[in-house]
């Protein structure tokens, strides 16, 4: 007896999802941008980061609100050549209000000009094809960023500029490949940083960390460790840590579907939709040629419920899937092309991956949450 097995795919979602992709404004996507500035948090001195943990929900909202438009940069033509002056521009203008809220003992309108800054601070060294563009043919992939980073000692400058336009004219010299946007990110987050304590020292409040030693950082997803590094040569200390739990962005469709990118095997990057639904994960058949796993008399098939109609398909078993830095070995899937969606969208992520961790999602974040059982 061939088995049923059902999918929770609503239809329409996949081409909801083609036709409904969000555009990329100037800067860092909103998904990179929020990563930037929840890395920044992370490192900032006990102080620093006291305020901006307490305050984090206006951090966030300042840092999205120069997502939202370009009438910011109306006079800055954006070229490769050179750096964004709008955004340096605008960068020092919330840095100083930053700085006088802080004086002034406001710290939650502090804590919004923090967010505000860290958006133009880290546009000063966006990837190129965000520049300038409502909308953009190259999507980011979370692959890019870092998990270890360097972060340089803090030397205050006499003016912000002096800190942001070489930045901006060193990105401008870089090229259009993934390396080249990694180096960004460690760029863009060390310019947060430095902003941020630029309007600390400027507001008048003290910091007890020593900042002119060389640190390391250590990025897994949200379980994050800093380290300094005290030694004369400022070499760089490795942190250790044993990661429990992952938190993992995701993009959001229309009908509420969300999709994230998964490593097939070590080696094929993919997109799939979170599907609580499905009872196995689905890939295509060109990916079950590309991993070179083979079909034959003994492999089991079954017979799934689709959005369009009953497809019988075998079932196959991937040797690891890992989304974000959660891999799960030994996964098994089934072979369903009307699940997939042409180079976008390869198929869905069930529960035989899901089950393997206690897994919720937060909406409101933009998150998908794996712990380890």
């Amino acid at each position: 007896m061939i088995p049923t097995i059902a999918f929770g795919v609503p239809g329409g979602v996949v081409m909801a999802i083609l036709l409904g992709a969000s555009p990329a404004g100037a800067g860092w996507p909103p998904a990179a941008q929020k990563e930037i500035v929840a890395d920044a948090i992370t490192v900032s001195p006990k102080e620093l980061k006291a305020l901006l943990e307490k305050h984090k929900a206006e951090v966030q909202r300042g840092a999205e609100i120069p997502l939202l438009t370009l009438r910011d940069f109306r006079d800055q033509a954006f070229y490769p050549s050179a750096p964004a002056a709008g955004a340096v521009r605008k960068a020092a203008e919330h840095t100083a209000g930053a700085a006088a809220a802080l004086r002034a003992n406001d710290d939650a309108r502090a804590a919004r000009q923090l967010g505000m800054a860290a958006t133009y601070a880290a546009g000063v060294v966006q990837p190129r094809r965000f520049a300038g563009r409502e909308t953009g043919h190259w999507e980011f992939h979370s692959q890019v960023i870092p998990s270890s980073l360097k972060l340089a000692a803090f030397s205050r400058p006499v003016k912000l500029q002096e800190l942001l336009e070489p930045a901006g004219k060193a990105a401008a010299g870089m090229g259009d490949d993934h390396q080249s946007d990694t180096e960004r990110y460690e760029m863009a987050l060390r310019l947060v940083r430095d902003v941020w304590l630029v309007a600390w020292l400027d507001g008048g409040r003290d910091i007890e960390e020593d900042l002119k030693v060389e640190r390391s950082y250590k990025r897994v997803g949200e379980a994050r460790a800093f380290t300094a590094d005290m030694v004369k040569k400022q070499e760089t200390v490795a942190s250790v840590q044993t990661v429990q739990r992952w938190v993992i962005p995701f993009d959001k469709g229309e009908k509420n579907a969300i999709f994230v990118k998964a490593t097939l095997n070590d080696k094929v990057n993919a997109a799939f939709i979170v599907d609580t639904g499905a009872t196995l994960m689905t890939i295509s058949w060109a990916t079950v040629r590309e991993l070179g796993i083979r079909i034959t008399s003994d492999t089991e098939w079954a017979v799934f419920q689709t959005a369009n109609g009953a497809v019988r398909s075998p079932i196959i078993e991937i040797a690891s899937v890992a989304v974000g830095q959660a891999k799960v070995n030994k996964v098994k899937a089934s072979v369903c092309n009307q699940c997939a969606l042409g180079a976008v969208i390869e198929g869905l992520l069930g529960l035989s991956y899901l089950n393997h961790f206690n897994y919720r999602v937060d909406p409101e974040r933009g998150h998908l949450v794996l712990e380890t059982k």
